[in-house]
C-alpha cells in the first residue's frame, strides 16, 4: 500500500466543513479534499456553518477570514463555543501579525495566506484531524472520569456498564469479572442486550485476546414466542476483550452493534481501550466485595 493510500485510508471517517463565501474557492477545496476521501460539507457563510455543526459532528472547518455577515473571527467564536473540540483553520488574502495573533488567541488551530498551494491546506487539515481527534478522546476520558468519580460501591458497575455502552453508541456492553482461585464468575453486568447469549459470547476463544473486533454473528437466548427481531441469531459489530486485572480477577468487556448499525471504527477501539482501566476497577471492586 502506498503512502497516499494509508493516508486516504486514514482519512474515511473525518468530516470537514469548509467555509467560503466565494462559490469557485468552496468547489475547489471541497473537491480537492473529498478526493482525499474526507467527508465534506461545503458551506458560504457563518450562519450557515453554525447550522450544520449544531446537526452534526465535524473534525476540521477551514474558513474564510473576509466573509459578510459573520466574518472568520466571529465564526471561529461560534464553533468553538458549540464545540470546543472541533479544530478550526483560518485562510485569507489579507494577512497581518495583528490578525494572525487574534485568530490564534481565540483558539484557531491554524492560520494560512492565499494563494496557497494545495498541498499545504492538505497537510495542515491532516494534522487538525489527527489534534481534533485527540481532543474527543481527552474529553470523552475526562466525561468519564466524572460520571464514575462520586458513584456509590455497589452501583458502580452497573453505572459505568450505562455511561461505556452510551459512550461507544453500543446496542449492548456487557461485563463479567472471575475469580481465578475459585474458577467462578461471581459478577456479571449487562446493559441492553435481551435476546444474546452473552454466555456463549463470552466462552467464545475468538475474544481471548488484548482487543478483539469485528463483524460476526452472535447466538439468541431460548425465550419462549421471541420477537421476529430476535428470532435465529444477531448479526452484528464487535469489540471485546479479556484482562486480568490482578492475581485473583479476570474481566471479560464487550460491546455490541446490532444487525444494520454502524460498524466500530479504530477511534472506537482507542476509546474502548481508554475507558478499559475504570471498567475493570469497578468490576474488581465487586468480586472483592464479593469474596469478603
Amino acid at each position: 500500500m502506498t503512502n497516499d493510500n494509508r493516508i486516504s485510508e486514514g482519512n474515511k471517517d473525518a468530516s470537514l466543513l469548509i467555509i467560503d463565501d466565494e462559490e469557485d474557492m468552496r468547489e475547489m477545496l471541497s473537491y480537492d479534499l473529498s478526493s482525499q476521501s474526507y467527508k465534506v460539507l461545503a458551506v458560504s457563510g457563518g450562519k450557515e456553518a453554525v447550522e450544520a455543526i449544531r446537526l452534526s459532528s465535524y473534525d476540521v472547518a477551514v474558513t474564510d477570514l473576509r466573509m459578510p455577515g459573520m466574518n472568520g473571527i466571529e465564526t471561529l467564536k461560534a464553533i468553538k463555543t458549540i464545540d470546543p473540540e472541533m479544530e478550526v483553520i483560518i485562510e485569507t488574502a489579507y494577512s497581518s501579525i495583528e490578525t494572525a495573533a487574534e485568530c490564534m488567541t481565540e483558539g484557531a488551530f491554524s492560520y494560512i495566506q492565499k494563494p496557497y498551494n494545495i498541498s499545504d491546506i492538505q497537510m495542515l487539515v491532516r494534522k487538525g484531524v489527527r489534534k481534533a481527534r485527540a481532543n474527543r478522546i481527552v474529553g470523552l476520558r475526562r466525561t468519564f472520569d466524572e460520571m464514575t468519580r462520586d458513584m456509590q460501591c455497589s452501583n458502580q458497575l452497573k453505572s459505568v456498564m450505562e455511561t461505556f455502552a452510551k459512550v461507544l453508541k453500543a446496542d449492548v456492553s456487557a461485563c463479567y469479572a472471575k475469580c481465578l482461585k475459585s474458577d467462578k464468575t461471581v459478577v456479571s453486568s449487562r446493559n441492553g442486550g435481551e435476546g444474546i447469549s452473552l454466555k456463549k459470547i463470552k466462552a467464545d476463544p475468538a475474544f481471548q485476546c488484548p482487543i478483539e473486533s469485528g463483524i460476526k454473528r452472535f447466538p439468541s437466548l431460548e425465550i419462549p414466542n421471541p420477537p421476529d427481531c430476535l428470532k435465529g441469531s444477531v448479526f452484528g459489530s464487535y469489540i471485546s476483550t479479556v484482562v486480568k486485572t490482578c492475581s485473583y480477577c479476570e474481566v471479560t468487556l464487550f460491546c455490541l452493534r446490532k444487525n444494520s448499525s454502524a460498524a466500530f471504527t479504530p477511534d472506537d477501539e482507542r476509546l474502548f481501550a481508554i475507558m478499559l482501566p475504570q471498567v475493570s476497577l469497578s468490576a474488581q471492586i465487586r468480586v472483592m466485595r464479593k469474596r469478603m
